[in-house]
């Protein structure tokens, strides 16, 4: 069999001529098959291609893909009969030489492909061009590797699955990386609207009969070591909601159909989706999610793999980068992120890397890719936003008004009942036509297919949108011979990351999500109505008056325009029947009553299985929507609990609600709320609305006190420091001086424009403001009179004074923060946002300022040196910051719908969800316990910080190690990295310092008669300390750090060991020290039994011994296969408890040695405590969590508040009150860890004030029917 020439020509030969003689000579050289059987031989590779396009491509001017050729070599090679597997790779390197040579030759043809894919996705046909993903791609060839029969790979939107999927992995198999994965079959599919006939027209008939038939029909006469990989890409579709109810047996049939497919023998299953909607998989198909294994892709992508993304497509295609541009490209990436010590950045940055290299690539000045044309694309960050807004520019401004329908009408807005993210969607070509307003243009009539079409046709030339001819579905009725007539053009946006990027296109979907949500609701019903027509399926109650109200000011299409009309005729007719149907409904609803309640009755037991069967769906569903909006968790739980009081499930998932900040939501503005702040006693919270009111709420009984006077939107308030004066500013112009107990107000006049933003000086006797009209005034309180500090170019959104009231901040819409000095009027420029600063805050020392902005970032400034640190998290506008009082961490909240906690130690921070849009303020309360916010969803949130009933015991400036309580439990002493001890007096919160110890004290131990106090520390030595003086004595002998300590029951003897692998055990009447030894690596723990007849020791060898203190022997306990971190002895001695970074807790037996694992933990587990009554267990370790197990059902509750690991935790002698050391710095006080799941219940009950909503039941319980509400009585 021949192999590739050698190249051999001169440089002037043409590279396409001399690569097209090659695959002539090779078809020649292996029996000159025809065409025709090239077709059959494709067919049988698992590639179909009609003769015609072969021959097209083997003697045609356009360069074949990559696929194509090894197709092809393989064909001819099948035909030669030959038993060897011809030489691929060279025929590889022969292809990429052809592309390399036409581009050096100064242009490379459209036909060759290009190198970059803007936002599209890359196919088989580029996987020439796909570069820096080989470890995403390894990855999944490894959850192959196991014959696995069905993987889910889940991303985020805008990672590139898509095309990590067809041009990296298929490819791969293609190539052989499994073995005999070159001749596996190979089938994609998008599910669109109707996903089996999607796989019929992929080459499987019978599919939406049997799938599985189907399947196994493909398979059937290939060789036994074949196998089919069936990819679903953008799974997501299948599971948004419907565009028709007709299509729901449709859908639910491929739900059920893939299922059935599992574990098919030969096929490989392989469903591609966005992560954000996992949780709808498992709600809708949970048996299907069960058969999956999850494969996640990874989130990030290294320095090394955005170079080889920027460079080494060039380098294929023959191009070289001006030196020096790809490693400012890349540092333009890192930019923006916070990539830490990783020097990770998000791998959703592909979509806007890709759009920024296509377009150097169509600027290259022969083969060089040139900063100038980088610079003019805009850049990374800007590359998109310029991309589309170039596309709009060109337009003429009728067009750009129905640009901007076309484009809001392909979005499907986010869905925040349902926890569905925003989305594209296909749209009739036809319906976009009849949504263009006439009113926009001037004219008379639509403007229809005229200028709908060349704004399609200028949004599809920069491939902002595509469009396609989207074949009848099975729900509209059948395609009768494949026909174009038959066929129904839509346009679809090219990509999710237009949404996610383009701040242009968010604007005007937030602006029309009313419209858009209506029309979707409505035209559902519509399609459902249009089938089968009954009353029923027409508009009734808001829906219609909106769709009358709608029809007043815009077109509609005119489907929905005739349907509108239909239930306007049918409301009159409605009318008129009312009372005589009202007399027969009543007949029916009695007789109703009686035959259900025989059925249930009858059904008693099959109704309590099937709630049960709910109670655990919705404890599923509550996890998963978890991260996304807490609030609607935390009332899916309830109802979980409600449902399956004895679930296990059930209680599981209102443990974890309730562990977590809860929301108390105060509702009555009736329009956004910009801003909230807190008064200083703590007791009340003020909050600034769009409706022209402010609002005083108290705290209590949620009940608010309104003040009217401004005549536009209220922007902002502030308290003054004597607490009798609140200050707000309008769009008004004005600033008004409220007297809170009058309810008056003095009105300030100055600005000439919107007044966003005011504050008061700590002397009360003078307010800054901030207005749109771009000045700062500085009021003086007692006069009235102000002056203006001038300097920002743009709108003043925010203003803050320094503690010392002598400077103060402001920030604004040209993207710079100010420090103004209020003696002289002065100020210095802080630069670095790359957007609009939307706030700013103090922190209480002074020191610091936080500003947040629109480019999703918080500053921390430090104003000496005026350098920041950058906090990255948010994934839109960040619209508001606030210090909390022990400057120890800061609230940020923006348009991402979240607030977050900010460690500021760590860096890391914790989310809360709940808010349904925007968030636009926050706001601590005095003590640091609560955080109000508040937003555009029109409510004011109050959090209770003192996570699971928890509070903070802050003095420690570094790690946590160790906590011990005192005997009769008023005091607890702490310890850690510090180096100090601290003794807390736990009724009035106050500690004191114990110092002598010079390195990070590791254990502590209470006497019984609480008059003594042991520790140790890596300075190697154990220290006696007298609780009274605060004097210590030393205990010395370990040769190196000592990690643990513990006292006798009787107090004469101190246990304590270390890393020298020596337990001691000191006689504190004499001094002397008896030596155990046997471990063979350091010692992590020491507990004595409550007989202290023995000593229970453990550490890094991975056993257990219990000594015997009369003897000095021991015995081993054997099984844990990490290093073992906590003992804990029950009281009555019978029982012992391990901690293990093996990530497992066991309870040992004592008389039969044999032990219970827990494995509830999934990371390692660094302590374990047992209660004083027995009936609990903690645990905790390196994922920041504190797991309480109740011992005699079983059931784990999970406790959350550290921002780190959890090094150690100890029950309060008397009572169920648990003390936490983390190495975020602080000990936690949990109380009522003895909380029953049905006080869980109430207790967010109470706190949310809510129960579902009739959309939410209708939801997620479609057949509970008059099952227990999950909050029957909301406090108020």
């Amino acid at each position: 069999m021949a192999e590739p020439p050698v190249d051999g020509a001169g440089e002037d030969a043409d590279p396409l001529l001399l690569f097209k003689q090659r695959l002539k000579q090779f078809r020649i050289e292996s029996g000159n098959p025809s065409f025709r059987e090239l077709e059959r031989l494709f067919g049988k590779l698992g590639a179909p291609q009609a003769h015609s396009t072969i021959q097209a491509k083997v003697t045609g001017t356009a360069v074949p893909d990559r696929a194509f050729v090894e197709t092809f070599v393989r064909a001819c090679a099948r035909h030669a009969g030959t038993t060897r597997e011809p030489d691929l790779q060279e025929w590889r390197d022969a292809h990429t030489r052809t592309l390399a040579g036409i581009a050096a030759q100064g242009a490379m043809p459209a036909s060759a492909g290009d190198p970059y894919r803007r936002l599209e996705a890359f196919g088989e046909d580029d996987a020439v061009w796909f570069h820096g993903r080989g470890g995403a791609v390894d990855q999944v060839i490894a959850a192959l590797t196991a014959r696995q029969s069905a993987v889910l790979l889940l991303g985020p939107s805008g990672s590139g699955k898509s095309s990590l999927v067809h041009a990296g992995v298929l490819p791969a198999l293609g190539d052989g990386a499994l073995p005999g994965s070159d001749q596996w079959l190979r089938v994609s599919v998008r599910p669109r609207q109707d996903l089996l006939a999607e796989l019929e027209r992929a080459g499987l008939p019978g599919a939406d009969t049997s799938l599985p038939a189907a399947l196994s029909q493909r398979l059937a006469g290939q060789p036994p070591q074949c196998r089919l990989v069936l990819v679903i890409d953008q799974f997501e579709e299948l599971l948004t909601p419907l565009t028709s109810p007709d299509l729901e047996p449709i859908r639910r049939e491929a739900l059920v159909q893939l299922t059935a497919a599992l574990g098919t023998p030969g096929v490989t299953l392989m469903l591609v989706m966005r992560d954000d909607f996992y949780p709808q998989l498992a709600a809708q198909a949970p048996d299907l999610r069960a058969g999956l294994t999850l494969v996640d892709l990874p989130a990030g992508l290294s320095v090394e793999q955005v170079r080889d993304i920027i460079v080494e497509p060039a380098r294929t295609a023959g191009l070289v980068w001006e030196p020096g541009l790809p490693e400012r490209i890349v540092a333009d990436v890192l930019a923006g992120y916070d990539t830490g010590t990783t020097r990770c950045v998000p791998v959703t940055v592909l979509p806007l890397l890709e759009l920024t290299l296509c377009q150097v690539w169509d600027r290259r000045a022969g083969t060089r890719l040139t900063r100038d044309a980088y610079q003019r694309v805009g850049g990374v960050r800007g590359a998109l936003t310029a991309w589309c807004a170039a596309a709009i520019e060109q337009l003429s401004p009728q067009e750009r008004d129905c640009a901007e329908q076309v484009l809001t009408a392909l979005v499907r807005p986010a869905d925040a009942e349902r926890g569905v993210p925003a989305v594209r969607q296909q749209v009739p070509v036809d319906t976009l036509r009849q949504l263009l307003d006439p009113a926009v243009t001037g004219a008379t009539e639509p403007a229809g297919a005229s200028t709908v079409d060349r704004v399609l046709a200028a949004l599809t030339g920069h491939r902002i949108v595509t469009t396609r001819a989207l074949p009848e579905s099975r729900a509209t009725g059948p395609d009768p011979a494949g026909t174009d007539e038959a066929r129904t053009p839509v346009a679809e946006l090219i990509h999710d990351a237009v949404i996610r990027d383009w701040p242009q296109l968010r604007e005007w979907v937030d602006r029309d999500h009313r419209f858009q949500d209506w029309l979707r609701r409505t035209d559902e019903r519509h399609r459902h109505w249009a089938r089968h027509p009954t009353p029923d399926d027409l508009l009734h109650g808001s829906d219609l008056a909106e769709g009358v109200d709608w029809s007043a000011h815009r077109p509609l299409p005119h489907g929905i325009a005739t349907f509108l009309q239909a239930s306007r005729h049918d409301q009159q007719a409605r009318i008129r029947r009312a009372r005589r149907l009202n007399t027969v409904l009543a007949g029916l609803l009695a007789i109703a009553l009686v035959a259900a309640g025989v059925a249930t009755w009858q059904r008693h037991t099959a109704v309590d299985a099937r709630r049960e069967s709910l109670s655990r769906q919705l404890a599923a569903q509550s996890t998963a929507m978890l991260p996304r909006n807490s609030e609607l968790a935390d009332l899916l739980a309830v109802q979980a609990y409600r449902l399956g009081p004895t679930t296990a499930e059930a209680v599981e998932s209102l443990y974890t609600a309730v562990s977590r900040p809860i929301a108390r939501i105060l509702t009555g503005h009736t329009e956004m709320v910009s801003r909230v702040a807190y008064s200083l006693g703590g007791n009340h919270v003020a909050s600034a609305g769009s409706d022209n009111t402010v609002r005083i709420w108290d705290v209590g009984t949620g009940k608010p006190q309104i003040l009217t006077g401004h005549t536009k939107a209220v922007f902002a308030v502030a308290y003054s420091p004597d607490k009798r004066h609140l200050a707000s500013g309008s769009a008004d112009k004005t600033v008004r001086i409220w007297d809170l107990a009058t309810g008056t107000s003095q009105t300030l006049t100055g600005h000439t424009q919107a007044v966003s933003a005011v504050a008061y000086s700590p002397d009360k006797h003078h307010l800054a403001s901030a207005s749109d009209d771009k000045t700062v005034r500085i009021w003086d309180l007692d006069t009235g009179t102000s002056r203006t500090l001038g300097g920002h170019t743009e709108h003043g959104s925010a203003v803050a004074y320094s503690p010392d009231g002598r400077h103060l901040a402001s920030a604004g819409n040209d993207n710079t923060v100010r420090i103004w000095d209020v003696a002289t009027g002065t100020s210095r420029t802080l630069t670095g946002h790359t957007e609009k600063v939307s706030a700013v805050a103090y922190s209480p020392d002074g020191r610091h300022l936080a500003s947040a902005s629109r480019d999703k970032t918080v500053r921390i400034w430090n104003l000496a040196t005026g350098t920041s640190q950058t906090l990255t998290g948010h994934t839109e506008k960040v619209s508001a910051v606030a210090y909390s009082p022990d400057r120890r961490h800061l609230a940020s909240a923006g348009d991402d719908k979240t607030v977050r906690i900010w460690d500021l130690n760590t860096g890391r921070s914790e989310t809360l969800t709940g808010h349904t849009n925007q968030v636009y303020g926050v706001a601590y309360s005095p003590d640091g316990h609560h955080l109000a916010s508040a937003g555009y969803d029109q409510t004011v949130r109050i959090w209770d910080l003192d996570t699971g009933d928890s509070h903070l015991l802050a003095g420690h400036t570094d790690k946590v190690s160790a906590v011990a309580y005192s005997p009769e439990g008023h005091h607890l002493a702490s310890a850690g990295a510090d180096k100090k001890i601290r003794i807390w007096d736990l009724d009035t919160g106050r500690s004191r310092i114990l110092t002598g110890h010079t390195s990070t004290v590791r254990g502590l131990a209470y006497s019984l008669d609480k008059r003594h106090l042991a520790s140790a520390g890596d300075d190697k030595k154990v220290r006696i300390w007298d609780v009274a003086t605060g004097r210590s004595r030393i205990l010395t002998g370990h040769t190196d750090r000592v990690s643990t300590v513990a006292y006798s029951p009787d107090e004469h003897h101190l246990a304590s060991a270390g890393r020298d692998k020596i337990v001691r055990i000191w006689d504190l009447d004499t001094g002397k020290c008896h030596l155990l030894s046997g471990h063979t690596d350091w010692v992590s723990a020491v507990a004595y039994s409550p007989d202290q007849h023995h000593l229970a020791s453990a550490g890094r060898d991975k056993d257990i011994r219990i000594w015997d203190l009369d003897t000095w022997k021991s015995r081993l306990l054997a099984g844990h296969t990490q290093t073992v971190t906590a003992l804990a002895y029950s009281r009555d001695g019978r029982h012992l408890a391990s901690a293990s970074r093996d990530k497992t807790v066991r309870i040992w037996d004592l008389d039969t040695g044999e032990p219970q694992t827990l494995p509830d933990h999934t990371t390692e587990v660094f302590a374990v405590a047992y209660s004083p009554d027995m009936r609990y267990l903690a645990s905790a370790g390196d994922d920041g969590t504190v797991l309480l197990r109740e011992l005699g059902t079983g059931i784990p509750r999970t406790l959350t508040g550290h921002t780190n690991w959890v090094n150690m935790v100890a029950y309060r002698p008397y009572g169920l009150e648990l003390a936490s050391a983390g190495a975020d710095g602080n000990v936690r006080l949990w109380d009522n860890v003895d909380l029953t799941p049905a006080a869980a219940a109430d207790l967010i009950c109470r706190d949310l004030g809510r129960d579902l909503t009739p959309g939410e039941r209708t939801t997620y319980l479609p057949r509970a029917g008059s099952g227990p509400r999950a909050c029957p009585q909301p406090a108020h």
